[in-house]
């Protein structure tokens, strides 16, 4: 995923990363799942002056809850049955670099309290060891549920939250910075054109204009995975019909269910390459697949488009 945008919102993300980075606080990020955090934690890391060492990325709900302690803080040989050796955690990793604690609200409030001192006070105690240990680290935590709300509800410790709340950014959704949905498709467009070595150069107008009237409930992790999955193709040119149907439905098709018959997705389709050929006959033929210039001619016709639709005027 890639921090990218223009609109008010994410320069003020920026600005957020920038301050964040430029002193010692723990840091919050919130935000609906897709809309970057990891994203940005990273971004906080790389502008960090003071500190030099690695950015550890602890995706905590894919950490068994059983081994989660040993992940965090680490173990000493002999601390349980499978420990045949030292093994450092995630925190000890992370040493005079950057642990990014990623859903933080998913870990259980016994967990909660051994991240107390770690994050605090900068202290860890392996399991397993008598010894405690400094460990020098930003510390990063992000999640899309409501933690003050978990706190009302005892789910998540009040101190923990205050802890790691001492500076907070909130994330727009995508919905709310359309303007910034061309350039972050054209990033990934460039992306896993060179990622997958695939001639994908562009997007039809029409393309574009779905993608931006679309609500994306995925975020920017959703526009991703549908501009990757398009590019493997290894088509030139990406079209509406490249993507799924949700994006090309208008909200009200999508709230009613309702689906075009395949006359109307055919005329559709005509017509929004008619527009990126300029009125081009035999270029879009080839585009749609038809043998012959005069299969699009009639098929023009048959649905009434005007023969010089997409010319310019």
């Amino acid at each position: 995923m890639t921090l990218v945008g223009h609109s008010k919102r994410m320069q003020e993300v920026s600005r957020q990363i920038n301050e964040a980075a430029s002193t010692d606080v723990n840091v919050l990020i919130l935000g609906e799942t897709g809309t970057g955090e990891g994203v940005v934690a990273r971004a906080i890391h790389e502008r960090l002056v003071r500190r030099k060492g690695p950015f550890v990325n602890v995706d905590l709900p894919n950490v068994p809850q059983t081994l989660a302690e040993s992940a965090l803080l680490g173990h000493r040989r002999g601390a349980f049955p499978d420990a045949k050796e030292d093994r450092a955690g995630h925190f000890e990793r992370a040493h005079r670099g950057t642990i990014f604690l990623d859903e933080i609200g998913v870990l259980r409030r016994e967990l909660q309290e051994k991240l107390l001192k770690p994050i605090a006070e900068k202290e860890i105690t392996p399991l397993g060891s008598q010894r405690s240990m400094t460990v020098d680290v930003k510390v990063i935590a992000a999640t899309n549920t409501d933690l003050r709300q978990a706190v009302a509800q005892g789910t998540f410790r009040a101190d923990l939250y205050r802890r790691l709340n001492e500076y907070t950014i909130t994330l727009p959704p995508l919905r709310e910075r359309p303007e910034d949905i061309p350039l972050l498709a054209c990033a990934f467009l460039d992306t896993y054109a060179r990622q997958y070595n695939k001639r994908t150069r562009g997007l039809s107008h029409t393309a574009m204009q779905q993608l931006v009237r679309y609500h994306w409930p995925g975020n920017v992790g959703k526009l991703e995975s549908a501009i990757k999955a398009a590019v493997s193709t290894g088509k030139e040119v990406l079209f509406s019909w490249d993507f799924p149907a949700a994006i090309h439905q208008t909200p009200r098709e999508r709230a009613q269910g309702q689906l075009k018959s395949v006359e109307e997705v055919e005329k559709a389709h005509i017509m929004e390459v008619l527009e990126f050929t300029r009125g081009n006959k035999t270029k879009a033929a080839a585009i749609l697949g038809y043998r012959t210039t005069q299969t699009l001619y009639n098929k023009l016709d048959h649905y009434g488009i005007p023969r010089n639709y997409g010319s310019p005027l």
